[in-house]
């Protein structure tokens, strides 16, 4: 569920920084713009909403996208790159920072959401015959089907 949220939240946010990019050089009062970095923006956020409504995707999003965004936040406070960050996505060493946080959140929420064990029942209980039986090595649940020898 952590990835489902964050990636929604994180794809309105960027979205809105997107649009906003696009109007005014400068998004939230702070972050500098231009239009390419208008469209990574856009593209990001448009990714993080159309994907937030499936867990797999969502998962994926959170970690592509964390690990993007902490790349480039990390080049833009490295000396000699945040000249060129700042030339070709006019990212500001504030943004830089921001950019690391959010990637580092998009990447632990990836990790924190675990994928859902998948749950397979071959035999009903409602099944006439059904028996339950256990292993007595390793305390393993089987069921046993009627008129086949049992593996134990």
């Amino acid at each position: 569920m952590a990835a489902r949220s964050f990636a929604l939240v994180a794809g309105v946010l960027l979205l809105v920084e997107g649009v906003w990019g696009f109007l005014a050089s400068t998004t939230f009062g702070v972050f500098d713009t231009n239009p390419l970095h208008a469209m990574l923006a856009l593209g990001l956020g448009v990714a993080g909403i159309r994907m937030a409504p499936h867990y797999s995707s969502a998962k994926s999003f959170c970690f592509w996208a964390g690990a993007l965004l902490l790349t480039l936040g990390a080049a833009a406070r490295m000396p000699g790159f945040d000249t060129l960050m700042f030339v070709t996505l006019e990212m500001n060493q504030i943004e830089a920072v921001f950019s690391m946080g959010l990637g580092i959140a998009a990447l632990g929420a990836s990790y924190m959401s675990r994928s859902r064990p998948v749950v397979l029942r071959l035999y009903s209980r409602d099944m006439p015959g059904y028996v339950l039986r256990t292993s007595p090595l390793f305390s393993i649940s089987q069921s046993v089907r009627p008129g086949h020898a049992s593996p134990l």
